[in-house]
């Protein structure tokens, strides 16, 4: 269905412009009444079509909402088309893992405080991943999801930093890890030793996966972040 634009102009006469407003009320939305087969308007996309006249009625409520991917994620509040301010955005964008899946996230465009401007996942699962350590060597595994980098605190200790890619809503998480060693015998070794390390912010995480300050062979590490 097509819209028609800039109309009625000043000169025309009504029974001129007449259809092309009828067809730009149905362009919204598409009467109740409409012949069978009649295209529908822009409104009942997601919505109850309007039309419903009862004591409580529910036209216009959501059904569904449906996105279109953004492609990248925001970066402020202001809306291109009209240039007003919003106090949140909920999109949809590539996850950047493998394979890159869209994601839910929301953006908050918040500043100052410990939070700034945040996009965050709308998932009670806010990251995961699995990584391999050889002495100064750590390497991320593809399709981790939300995790921009894995640090080791020196060449040969059991001390990693998480960074998430985007940084989380708030503290309420909690990373769940579990840990094994291949030592040079080549026998892999469930570490008992994982603990949970002093560091946590919005933004990364510590874990350690042993005591020792000295270690021989592979670290293998997966974990995930459960949060609100």
């Amino acid at each position: 269905m097509t819209q028609y634009k800039n109309i009625p102009q000043p000169g025309d006469q009504r029974n001129q412009s007449q259809s092309d407003i009828l067809n730009n009320f149905q362009y919204l939305c598409t009467p109740l009444n409409a012949p069978t087969g009649t295209t529908n308007g822009i409104l009942p996309v997601d919505h109850l079509a309007s039309g419903n006249n009862g004591a409580n009625p529910n036209d216009g409520f959501h059904q569904q909402v449906s996105f279109v991917t953004t492609g990248t994620a925001p970066t402020n509040l202001t809306n291109a088309v009209n240039s007003q301010s919003s106090n949140g955005i909920l999109y949809i964008t590539p996850n950047g893992g493998s394979p890159n899946t869209q994601q839910l996230y929301f953006y908050n465009g918040s500043s100052g405080g410990t939070s700034g401007e945040m996009n965050f996942p709308i998932s009670c699962i806010k990251a995961f991943g699995f990584f391999t350590a050889n002495n100064a060597t750590v390497t991320l595994a593809s399709g981790s999801f939300n995790v921009a980098s894995v640090a080791r605190s020196g060449s040969t200790n059991g001390i990693f930093t998480i960074t998430f890619t985007n940084k989380l809503g708030s503290l309420a998480y909690v990373p769940l890890a579990m840990a094994s060693r291949q030592d040079n015998s080549n026998t892999p070794t469930i570490v008992s030793e994982y603990n949970y390390a002093s560091t946590r912010t919005q933004s990364a995480f510590t874990i350690q996966t042993s005591n020792g300050s000295s270690l021989n062979g592979t670290v293998y590490v997966s974990f995930a972040v459960i949060g609100i």
